[in-house]
């Protein structure tokens, strides 16, 4: 699923199949970042009560979970985009709150 979505005065899109993966204690989620620029792709680590959050999202608001974890991982994204540019193998650890304001 794509999502486009502006930060400041940059349009941006994030790319995520519907694919996840465990990883140790985390969901793995892997997705492309373009930034008006250059393509970056990376992954999300979703902690448990993240992953609990966007089924439960999904489930109470009758949409795919796809379009919840697009949805969350793009807030992800702009808080990221405060402090620096998005890097190519870019990795963050995902927690609830990102998919609570859904």
């Amino acid at each position: 699923m794509k999502k486009e979505f502006r930060f400041l005065e940059k349009r941006c899109s994030l790319e995520m199949d519907s694919s996840t993966e465990p990883e140790g204690k985390f969901q793995k989620c892997v997705g492309s970042v373009y930034n008006g620029r250059t393509e970056c792709r990376g992954v999300f680590k979703l902690t448990q009560l993240a992953w609990e959050a966007a089924n439960e999202k999904a489930q109470g608001n009758d949409c795919p979970l796809d379009e919840v974890l697009v949805n969350g991982c793009v807030e992800v994204l702009k808080a990221e985009l405060y402090i620096r540019e998005i890097s190519d193998g870019f990795m963050y650890v995902t927690d609830h709150r990102f998919f609570e304001k859904l």
